[in-house]
C-alpha cells in the first residue's frame, strides 16, 4: 500500500494495515443503465454521487451556530466510448422524456424515465467492496466529443445525470443484478479491437 502508516495515540496497533486493499479509481462497474447488450459501450470515467446540505445559521451571543437543512445531490457525469449503437440507446431513453411529436413525457408517468443505477467499487479480485445505489436517475444532457480530421482519438459521449438521492449499501447483502453491466477501466486490447472495427 503506498504512502505512510501513521500511528495514533494508541500505539502501533492503530497503524493502517499494510495489506489493506485500498480503493482504486480504475476498478468499478456500472449497472442499471437501459443499454442493450448488443449495443455495448465502454465507460471511460464516472463521477460518484455526493451530498450537499443547505445551512441554517443561528446567531448566538458570540458565535454563529450552523444547523443542517435540506440536502441536495449534485449531478453526475459518465463518459462513454461511442461504439456501435450506444448513442441510439440513450436517444431512446431521452425520446421517452421529450420528442417532437408528443412533446414532454405524457401523463406525468416517470416509470420509464427514472432508473436506479448502481456503481460498484471493486477489489483486486473483482468483488464489490462498496456500492452506490443512485435512485431516480435520468439523462439531463448528452454531449459529443468534437469531430476533428487531425485527431485520431476515439469519439466519446458524455451523459449528465440528475437523480433524487443515493445510498451506500453493503455488497454482501446486495442481490446479483441481471441488468447489462458496463465495466470501467477498458483494457488496451478492448480499445484496439473496438478501434479496428469502428
Amino acid at each position: 500500500m503506498p504512502g505512510f502508516n501513521i500511528c495514533g495515540t494508541g500505539g502501533s496497533d492503530t497503524a493502517v494495515d499494510v495489506n489493506s486493499d485500498i480503493y482504486r479509481s480504475y476498478r468499478w462497474k456500472i449497472s442499471g443503465l437501459p443499454v442493450n447488450r448488443k449495443n455495448w459501450g465502454l465507460v471511460l470515467d464516472c463521477t460518484l454521487p455526493s451530498i450537499d446540505f443547505d445551512i441554517l445559521t443561528v446567531q448566538g451571543m458570540s458565535l454563529e451556530y450552523k444547523i443542517p437543512k435540506k440536502p441536495s445531490f449534485p449531478n453526475i457525469d459518465m463518459t462513454f466510448y461511442d461504439f456501435g449503437s450506444l448513442q441510439n440507446d440513450f436517444e431512446e431513453w431521452t425520446d421517452k422524456i421529450w420528442n417532437p411529436e408528443k412533446g414532454l413525457f405524457d401523463g406525468g408517468n416517470t416509470t420509464d424515465i427514472k432508473k436506479t443505477l448502481k456503481v460498484e467499487m471493486l477489489d483486486h479480485l473483482g468483488d464489490a467492496t462498496k456500492t452506490f445505489e443512485i435512485y431516480g436517475a435520468w439523462p439531463k444532457k448528452m454531449s459529443h466529443s468534437k469531430l476533428n480530421m487531425a485527431d485520431e482519438s476515439l469519439k466519446t459521449l458524455v451523459v449528465e445525470f440528475v437523480y433524487d438521492y443515493y445510498t451506500i449499501v453493503d455488497p454482501s447483502s446486495a442481490s446479483n443484478s441481471s441488468t447489462p453491466i458496463l465495466s470501467g477501466g477498458p483494457t488496451a486490447a478492448q480499445l484496439a479491437s473496438a478501434a479496428a472495427t469502428a
